[in-house]
């Protein structure tokens, strides 16, 4: 603290010194340099002591439980230097008086005042500016690296490969909006040869998504390892999730179990996008609704199923999909993704999700990402 009070103090005295060599060869002063010098000499250690002055209050400041507000510390700050400051003016004007033959002009004390004491004060607030910078720069270097760590710790949370289904694929990819997200996917073998799939969506981006997505996906396994049916399981999920969240959050989830023996899939949807089915037909919905979860204790959900044939598709995603924007802030649509569905449809699982996400990307341009993005395939094979 002394050097950056010498580094900041010291330019200021060398102009109140070309203050007072400006009075040099009229009158008994002396001569110009050897009023500068004179004035360094008086102003210079006041200022290197202001820095000593200075160092108890940062020690002080520093060994506090609890950080001080950047306002309150600028005026403890600014205070003290403003008043040692003053003092300095007063001890700055004697050394002139002692080191001079004869007597300063009597404008000298109120300039050394003034100058000493905005000085100080301005050294006071430009400390805390500085102060303050450096503490944000360690606090959001340390909100980076957590967030690196809770990002790779939710990425374990997701399946490292997707299930080998017999005479079928399957494909899925998620894409968080910012390090973590609030979307999921998920497999889980149930018995008899069945496969659990899961897609959700949890209200919110960032660190409170991916939390109520963490505690989301444990409750769903849980339960689906009680082999229920994909109704009854959302409806236990749900109960939990009530009482776990506050009334402003939930989740939309899509719950569906696949037999690859009688290509039978049963699916029940708790607010979510509906799937697509892509057949020889075209592309459609299937059409499966029930309540967010977290919403309603008493939720009932219902279920569908749908028969898959050899090169059919079915298709889950979130709503980052259809709600990716464009330069201009157009939404990407519905339609768009019906009809890249009804052009795409065919490809292998992976392939689809690729053309998918290059459509996407494509549409939005240089614009960033709004929200995170997860899509699921599972593909019939012939």
């Amino acid at each position: 603290m002394p050097l950056i009070s010498f580094a900041v103090g010291g330019p200021m005295s060398f102009t109140t010194s070309l203050f007072l060599a400006s009075y040099g060869e009229q009158g008994p002063y002396g001569g110009f340099w050897r009023l500068f010098f004179a004035g360094l000499a008086a102003s210079v250690p006041i200022f290197a002591l202001g820095g000593v002055i200075f160092a108890p209050i940062e020690i002080w400041l520093a060994r506090r439980p609890r950080r001080v507000q950047s306002r309150q510390a600028g005026v403890l700050r600014s205070g003290v230097l403003g008043l040692s400051g003053a003092a300095g003016a007063f001890a700055a004007h004697r050394i002139v008086v002692w080191l001079l033959a004869a007597p300063p002009p009597p404008s000298l004390f109120p300039v050394l005042l003034i100058t000493y004491a905005f000085i100080g004060a301005l050294m006071g607030l430009a400390y805390t500016f500085y102060d303050e910078y450096v503490y944000q720069l360690r606090i959001s270097a340390q909100l980076t690296q957590e967030m690196r760590v809770a990002r790779n710790i939710q990425k374990g949370l997701f399946p490292r490969q997707c299930p080998q289904v017999i005479g079928h694929s399957l494909a899925a990819c998620c894409e968080p909006a910012r390090e973590t997200g609030g979307d999921f996917y998920d497999f889980i073998e149930i018995g008899d040869g069945r496969l659990g799939i899961v897609i959700a969506d949890v209200a919110g981006k960032g660190m409170p998504a991916a939390l109520l997505m963490a505690d989301a996906r444990s409750t769903w396994r849980a339960e689906a390892r009680n082999k229920h049916d994909p109704a009854e399981t959302l409806r236990r999920v749900n109960r939990t999730m009530c009482r776990d969240i506050n009334s402003s959050s939930f989740v939309t989830l899509l719950y569906a179990v696949f037999d690859p023996t009688t290509r039978q899939i049963c699916l029940a949807s708790a607010g979510h996008p509906l799937p697509l089915l892509h057949n020889s037909t075209g592309v459609g919905e299937i059409e499966v609704y029930g309540l967010p979860l977290g919403l309603h204790l008493d939720a009932v959900y219902d279920e569908v199923q749908a028969s898959l044939s050899p090169g059919d598709t079915v298709f889950l995603y979130t709503d980052g999909v259809v709600e990716s924007l464009s330069p201009s802030r157009e939404l990407f649509g519905f339609e768009r993704l019906m009809t890249l569905m009804q052009q795409e449809g065919d490809r292998a699982a992976a392939d689809l999700i690729d053309h998918t996400l290059a459509a996407i990307r494509a549409f939005g341009g240089q614009a960033s990402q709004a929200d995170d993005v997860t899509i699921v395939v599972l593909k019939a094979h012939v």
